[in-house]
């Protein structure tokens, strides 16, 4: 006998990779006879951005290559927040930073093979990031911050 998914009708549907509801994807049928018999679960979630990287990363990637500081907030959880609405393709990160006794946490985005990549990159930024006038530094520059810390 076949069972089918026990839905609750008041429960609130939860929104799958491309906008069908979980109840969408499990009533709908597999067509495609090619696929073996383990790919039937539901296809893992897109993620529109990689995921956030922290200075360990930023610590791995080579001292002539470039980023672009994207910008400064006064906690991890406001950059998280800021990463995760921005609509960058490109691999984010952020760094810890002292400034006047406190601590700043910086996201850039990167890393790019030289100057006029990074250049090329801010070109494709959405204008309001844009406007904020991203700064272009190497990764040496800001290894040294780590480093200082």
């Amino acid at each position: 006998p076949e069972s089918t998914p026990d839905i609750q009708s008041d429960a609130e549907p939860t929104t799958d990779t491309i906008g069908a509801t979980e109840a969408q994807v499990e009533k709908k049928p597999d067509t495609d006879n090619s696929k073996q018999q383990s790919s039937a679960r539901p296809p893992a979630p897109i993620t529109a951005l990689p995921s956030l990287q922290d200075s360990k990363w930023i610590l791995g990637l080579n001292n002539d290559q470039f980023i672009t500081q994207l910008l400064a907030l006064s906690s991890r959880d406001a950059i998280v927040k800021a990463a995760s609405d921005l609509e960058l393709q490109d691999t984010l990160a952020y760094y810890e930073r002292e400034k006047n006794g406190k601590t700043l946490y910086v996201l850039i985005a990167g890393p790019y093979q030289d100057r006029a990549s990074a250049e090329k990159a801010i070109l494709k930024y959405p204008a309001s990031l844009r406007n904020s006038k991203p700064w272009i530094r190497s990764v040496k520059d800001i290894k040294d911050i780590i480093y200082a810390q």
